[in-house]
């Protein structure tokens, strides 16, 4: 449908495109067109995207959204950035300064305003304060950090495929899977929309069972799984620590639960 809907779009060869998370459930193949696509375009286009390396490839401008206002930084996102550190830190110099200079005249203020030979001065020093441009530095937004508990020690095999075929009744999607996974891999599965990719993964995780084969896991192996259409797999009635609390280790306490809750934003 995302790959329908862009070829809709590309047809009508429009003067602006206005383009809102175009790369959302785009493969790569598709991705990668897109890429290259947005290089070579004539026209003018506005993209969001969450997906910092495709904004590097296809944007020389970044227009931020932020409190209410809106920031337009030349360059592509490593610039903006780059920038947004530098104006941030300018700031800071420039409000130090002028908190300075405020300190200053109210402390001169204070110490001849009394004194009749020194009340121009201190009157005309008083005027000048009015007048100085008041410098706002706007509190960062709040950030979310992830932080992953250290999982429970197991052996050293994590799970192993072997001789697996994966489908949906009569239907096949994979065929004699061989794989071993091991404490500390890190794997990323590539290919076409349709390939079974998903397939895969919900057969690691014990929703899907093999038509063939066999899917072991190691001594001491548990497996959490994030599906690709995760919203499903939640209850809306639940609260978020209800929600947490259910999928928790046995051996988490309630404020690690409150703790990685607060880590991404939720109070």
């Amino acid at each position: 449908r995302m790959r329908a809907k862009l070829l809709v779009l590309l047809a009508a060869k429009p003067d602006l495109m206005l383009l809102d998370e175009p790369t959302n459930y785009l493969d790569l193949e598709t991705l990668v067109v897109l890429e290259n696509f947005l290089q070579e375009w004539a026209g003018a286009f506005m993209l969001i995207s969450h997906d910092r390396e495709f904004l590097r490839r296809t944007t020389d401008h970044i227009l931020e959204v932020e409190a209410g206002e809106m920031t337009k930084y030349a360059g592509n996102i490593d610039d903006y950035f780059e920038q947004k550190a530098l104006l941030r830190e300018q700031l800071l110099k420039s409000a130090s300064s002028a908190q300075a200079k405020r300190k200053e005249v109210l402390d001169f203020a204070a110490r001849f305003g009394a004194k009749a030979t020194k009340a121009r001065q201190v009157q005309s020093r008083l005027k000048r304060l009015e007048k100085m441009e008041t410098i706002e530095v706007k509190a960062l937004p709040v950030l979310a950090k992830i932080r992953l508990p250290e999982p429970a020690r197991t052996g050293r095999a994590v799970l192993k495929i072997d001789g697996c075929e994966l489908g949906y009744g009569a239907r096949k999607i994979l065929s004699e899977l061989k794989l071993e996974l091991e404490r500390g891999d890190h794997l990323g599965v590539v290919g076409l929309n349709g390939a079974g990719k998903s397939t895969l993964l919900k057969a690691l995780a014990g929703e899907l069972k093999p038509l063939k084969g066999s899917i072991e896991r190691g001594m001491g192996a548990s497996i959490a799984y994030f599906a690709q259409h995760v919203a499903e797999r939640l209850d809306p009635k639940d609260s978020v620590i209800d929600a947490m609390s259910a999928e928790a280790h046995p051996d988490t306490k309630r404020q690690e639960i409150l703790d990685l809750a607060g880590s991404l934003l939720f109070s």
